[in-house]
């Protein structure tokens, strides 16, 4: 961005700084693209005196000093603050100079603009520095009001003819000044407010997903499957709990070491999620077991595809490690509500089936109700 090459790389580090100080960087080339033009009619205007003339040029070129030094600041020693304190600093003197060379507090046409390096102090630093610079121009202006009520005269350095288009033509900077400071204030906030929906969304994330894997964690499944279960009572369908637990990683884990088998979790896991639906779930519930949930099912018959299809493409070999291993799946299957109208109970019958399909491994096993006495028995 052009804005950037008058930043020091350092600034662009913190996305909040760093717009910011393009907006500072923006504002700065318009003073001085502004206080320019100034120059160049004050030095052909008939309308001021040349004492006037003297005077205003030397406020315009302080101020262009001022500008320049902040720009210097930006791009060499990265002192944002700085730079933004000097910018204002600059637009307040510049200020307080016309007024006092215009007819003091109560007839200058810069007199309004001194809201200007406030509101600029409060959008580009915060909300001390805007604080402090009100006081510094509010003691200001004061003393200029109090001087004025003493009897002192401040010089008149415009002509009387010009003051009316000086009046408009400050206003006019006021209001465009005001709408331009505004946009940039509302964008800083819908910004931050954007960063700030974005990192809850990152957090939600990672309190719901399994790290590695990026598959939803046994928490979100648990809530994933009481509402799948709901989801089933409105719609009269069935939904179909799938636990299943890879035959053959231990040993991988165990002898390739622990970074093989997260790319064995990892691969696995995403050939489960690219071969099935959007709306079903896929959880890792810990270790080498994992967690499906599938909703809508109207034909068990279904099952054994579904059930043959995981089979199959887990079994395949892990081409993303060198000595490509393969694992196996035991597959464990219960029905809501064909087998029980209850999360903990239907929980508990895909866990006994899946233990049931591990017996011979590589299978899968609907659950059967003999299974729960044959699972007592075992243990």
């Amino acid at each position: 961005m052009l804005l950037d090459r008058c930043l020091h790389p350092s600034l662009t580090d913190d996305s909040d700084t760093l717009y910011k100080a393009r907006v500072l960087v923006s504002i700065l080339w318009i003073y001085i693209a502004i206080i320019s033009a100034v120059d160049i009619w004050l030095s052909i205007s008939e309308q001021i005196s040349q004492t006037g003339r003297y005077f205003a040029l030397s406020i315009c070129i302080s101020m262009q000093v001022g500008f320049l030094i902040s720009l210097w600041l930006l791009r060499f020693k990265a002192w944002f603050l700085a730079a933004a304190h000097l910018m204002v600093g600059a637009t307040a003197f510049g200020i307080a100079a016309g007024v006092a060379v215009s007819g003091g507090p109560m007839m200058a046409p810069a007199t309004p603009m001194n809201i200007l390096p406030i509101i600029m102090a409060f959008v580009l630093i915060n909300k001390r520095a805007g604080l402090l610079w009100t006081q510094i121009i509010l003691t200001l202006h004061i003393g200029f009001i109090i001087a004025s009520t003493q009897g002192f005269a401040f010089p008149q350095l415009l002509s009387e003819r010009s003051l009316p288009m000086q009046h408009l033509s400050h206003w006019l900077i006021i209001y465009s000044a005001m709408i331009g400071l505004m946009f940039v204030y509302d964008s800083l906030n819908s910004r931050l407010k954007a960063e700030r929906d974005a990192e809850r969304q990152k957090f939600r994330h990672l309190a719901s997903h399994d790290p590695l894997t990026n598959l939803a964690n046994r928490l979100q499944f648990d809530d994933n499957l009481e509402q799948s279960l709901h989801r089933s009572d409105r719609h009269k369908n069935m939904t179909a709990l799938l636990f299943i637990d890879l035959d053959g990683f231990k040993p991988i884990n165990d002898s390739l070491g622990h970074d093989a088998g997260d790319v064995v979790l990892k691969t696995i896991s995403q050939r489960l999620q690219k071969n099935l639906r959007g709306m079903d779930t896929v959880a890792r519930l810990g270790g080498d077991e994992f967690g499906v949930i599938l909703e809508d099912i109207t034909d068990i018959t279904n099952l054994n595809d579904i059930a043959c299809k995981l089979l199959e493409i887990i079994a395949q070999p892990i081409k993303e490690l060198p000595e490509q291993p393969a694992v196996s799946g035991s597959i464990g299957i219960s029905l809501y509500p064909a087998h029980t109208r209850q999360k903990t109970t239907l929980i508990k019958y895909a866990d006994t089936a899946m233990y049931a399909a591990k017996r011979d491994k590589n299978r899968w096993c609907l659950f059967l109700p003999e299974m729960v006495d044959d699972t007592f028995l075992q243990e």
